[in-house]
């Protein structure tokens, strides 16, 4: 049986979880309870326990600390999150631990947290020194933690362990001639758009190129591949990437990036290689193969130019804030940072630029900063980095100039509009955002803009879908879906009325010119 710990500083989570769950069913004996991060550390100890479900925010020792300890000496022990809302961004951190799950206590229900004990099992069963492999019901679930944690978690397997594994599973690996691929789609589809993606990416890997697949998040795939000789590597590896644009564009209408690391021979150089290929992916995903340093820096400092010469700096800011945030641009660039120093960067930069420009103009308020802020940080590619932080410069600049020509809360309201129209943006949501009343709104936005506000919104949407229309191949619904229009009917309508056109008609009289 293998042993698990609740670590929880409130007593009645602790008893519900230990009195409910059926742990001899699910093969877990339960050690002593631990109401914080430091009694937990004593119990590990002298109990090792094979999982441990932890709390994040506890006195004494959190539960972050206590994860990152104990991975430093056990690379089996698995780990169940129990968490709340505000503690998101911190479980976010806990993925770099290989964390099995988390359970959001404000509604979690118990045979929730059976299911995840389960699959905690399942993955310790496949670990060195836990039972065999066989009757695991869900195999491809635990293959995939297996490889994830082989691939982020230095040292986590032995070369003879993980050989072990893949001969019992019956990987589809060799130790020569091993390269990582990532894969990321870059407009986000519904699950079960990923899973046939999935599916497909795996009916790719046959004779030619061997090899496993799996997720990495909801929009990434890893590929580890074997290719027969190195020497003839790059030109296979563009027929393969060349195969699968066809059948991705074809049959899900989805644009992806696909990169690759260097070659090793052994398990052991994986993790590194991995690495190898997120760096390529995040610094220039339009580029399959792998790039040096020196390259990376000179793409960095492409981005860095863009900001430096953008003519927004001498309407924004006056000349001393101007020279700070010119000083900011040239220290990010002089060494090659990491990725995740790279998104403090802009997150910082857009933060000095709003409080800044609100300072000196003494405008809006900064709730449109925060949702930047959010999405930057779901970017995968630097020049999405650069992209928000530019398009955010823009709304301050907007803002600037329709303060002067309407009220406070109409600019505010205008400035929210152009950054959520796309997502399906109600009228009580915007009134709720500039603290007026829907009908209120609704007629103070008639007086001072001049159109209804579902009109102005509309014609925003339409600009965008004229452009999705000429420079994708997106179709009608998907357009629609995008743009926030929950039916395509209607947003054929309202496309029409605004052009006179159908979406198909305003496509082919601008494409076949």
């Amino acid at each position: 049986m293998y042993k698990a710990m609740i670590v929880e500083d409130e007593m009645l989570v602790r008893i519900g979880i230990r009195n409910v769950i059926k742990w001899e069913t699910l093969g877990i004996q339960l050690t002593e309870d631990a109401e914080n991060g430091a009694r937990a550390l004593e119990i590990y100890r002298s109990e090792h326990p094979d999982i441990v479900l932890t709390d994040l925010r506890m006195p004494e020792m959190d539960g972050m600390s206590l994860i990152r300890y104990i991975r430093k000496q056990d690379k089996r022990c698995r780990f169940l999150i129990l968490t709340c809302v505000e503690d998101f961004e911190q479980a976010q951190e806990a993925i770099a631990y290989s964390v099995s799950g988390y359970l959001l206590k404000l509604t979690m229900d118990f045979d929730e947290v059976e299911k995840m004990l389960q699959k905690a099992v399942e993955e310790l069963s496949v670990l060195p020194g836990g039972p065999t492999y066989a009757g695991i019901a869900n195999l491809s679930n635990v293959k995939e933690r297996v490889l994830k944690d082989l691939l982020t978690i230095q040292g986590c397997y032995s070369q003879d362990a993980f050989r072990e594994y893949t001969n019992t599973c019956q990987l589809h690996l060799k130790e020569e001639n091993l390269i990582v691929g990532i894969l990321s789609l870059t407009s986000s589809k519904e699950k079960l758009v990923q899973s046939s993606i999935l599916n497909v990416l795996q009916e790719f890997l046959d004779g030619d190129i061997n090899g496993e697949v799996f997720y990495d998040t909801e929009s990434d795939y890893i590929l580890l591949l074997n290719l027969p000789e190195a020497s003839e590597s790059r030109q296979r590896l563009l027929d393969f990437y060349s195969r699968i644009s066809e059948i991705m564009k074809m049959y899900f209408g989805v644009h992806f990036s696909l990169n690759f690391s260097g070659f090793c021979n052994g398990y052991a150089d994986l993790p590194n290689r991995y690495q190898e290929a997120r760096r390529q992916s995040f610094f220039n995903p339009s580029s399959p193969f792998a790039q040096s340093e020196a390259e990376h820096l000179l793409l960095l400092k492409e981005n860095i130019q863009r900001l430096a010469c953008n003519p927004l700096l001498f309407a924004l800011f006056d000349s001393p804030d101007r020279s700070e945030y010119l000083r900011q641009l040239e220290g990010i660039s002089n060494t090659l940072p990491t990725q995740s120093q790279i998104c403090g960067f802009y997150i910082n930069l857009t933060r000095f630029s709003a409080y800044t420009v609100s300072h000196q103009r003494h405008i809006g308020k900064l709730e449109i900063l925060e949702e930047c802020v959010e999405q930057m940080q779901r970017r995968k590619f630097l020049q999405d980095f650069t992209n928000d932080h530019l398009e955010y410069l823009q709304l301050l600049w907007e803002q600037i100039c329709e303060a002067g020509r309407y009220s406070p809360e109409i600019a505010l309201a205008i400035a929210y509009i152009r950054k959520n129209c796309m997502e399906g943006l109600s009228l009580n949501q915007l009134a709720d955002y500039v603290h007026l009343s829907p009908n209120y709104l609704s007629n103070l936005f008639k007086k001072e803009v001049g159109y209804r506000l579902s009109d102005y919104v509309n014609e925003l949407r339409i600009e965008k879908a004229k452009y999705l229309l000429l420079n994708t191949r997106e179709r009608s619904h998907e357009i629609a879906s995008e743009l926030g229009f929950s039916d395509p009917a209607y947003f054929c309508k309202v496309f029409k009325k605004s052009t006179g056109l159908s979406p198909a008609e305003y496509r082919h009289m601008h494409t076949n010119r």
